[in-house]
């Protein structure tokens, strides 16, 4: 008889003490859990206070930008572009190096996606390059060779020196009739428009100047529209990269802003589920005591 009734006591009393250490573990796992998203959110709240100071900066080196972006294109917006159609296309697409921007960067590379499949439909040869590297990931995840790539931009304000210097090896290794250059558009805080910005090759620009300026009497160096070309592709890269670094920050201190929200109301659901799971565990144990004595 003590055999058997030790046999149907052990098995029970075996049963209840992984009951309540599954329920110490619980607790123990959410407190974790709830201090992990609380730093979370710490980290999250001081990365949106350091993109609110850098899109400040950004923002005052975007607007001188713009106006030399839209100074060097009053010719080409003048003259026009070529009736024909071009045989090659230049896509440059304006990217950050760092991501935690929301889709900021992925609009660029399906912008420059889009624009491949067109010309690929209308037999005219693209030609891809890239400024930052989260294009450059993106598109080539998607199988897209990007012939020319550069990145480490992001470091401090874009200039107009880097954006001569990435135009002179587009110039030089490159053979285009017009460029696509593809960035954000600065709008808001909250908005942005992805814009495409096209820019003649030397010899289109050459051939279009000549003839809707035939009538001035140009002096000096033969080259001169092959080099405003070649200045006009620079200020239109560097307009463009100013204008997706102030979108950049923006977008960045936006998603950090939710980011912080989403971790503020997780954090409030774990404590509500962590203080239920608390007080039941404490009911079941009261419970077992008072059926415990009850029995004694």
């Amino acid at each position: 008889m003590f055999t058997r009734a030790a046999r149907a006591i052990i098995p029970s009393a075996a049963a209840a003490v992984p009951q309540n250490a599954r329920g110490m573990a619980t607790l123990q796992e959410m407190k974790r859990r709830i201090e992990s998203v609380s730093n979370m959110a710490k980290i999250t709240s001081s990365m949106k206070m350091v993109s609110a100071a850098k899109l400040r900066r950004a923002e005052d080196a975007m607007k001188p930008a713009m106006a030399y972006g839209k100074a060097s294109a009053a010719l080409p917006e003048l003259v026009g572009e070529p009736e024909e159609k071009p045989e090659t296309r230049l896509v440059v697409a304006i990217s950050s190096d760092k991501g935690l921007c929301g889709a900021a960067n992925s609009v660029i590379a399906r912008e420059a996606i889009a624009i491949m499949e067109e010309d690929k439909a209308a037999g005219v040869q693209t030609v891809i390059a890239n400024v930052g590297d989260k294009a450059r990931a993106t598109l080539t995840a998607k199988g897209v060779e990007v012939e020319h790539g550069f990145s480490e931009f992001g470091k401090s304000a874009f200039s107009f020196a880097q954006a001569a210097y990435i135009a002179d090896i587009l110039l030089n290794e490159v053979e285009f009739d017009i460029a696509t250059i593809v960035h954000n558009e600065f709008v808001n805080v909250i908005t942005y428009n992805t814009v495409r910005k096209s820019v003649l090759g030397p010899e289109k620009m050459a051939e279009q100047t000549s003839a809707a300026l035939g009538h001035y009497n140009m002096r000096g160096d033969r080259h001169l529209m092959e080099n405003y070309a070649s200045f006009h592709l620079a200020n239109a890269i560097f307009s463009g990269a100013r204008e997706a670094a102030a979108v950049e920050f923006a977008q960045r201190m936006s998603a950090m802003d939710s980011a912080s929200t989403n971790a503020k109301d997780m954090i409030e659901r774990l404590e509500l589920q962590y203080n239920r799971t608390r007080q039941a565990v404490i009911t079941t144990e009261l419970c077992e005591i008072i059926g415990g004595m009850s029995a004694l």
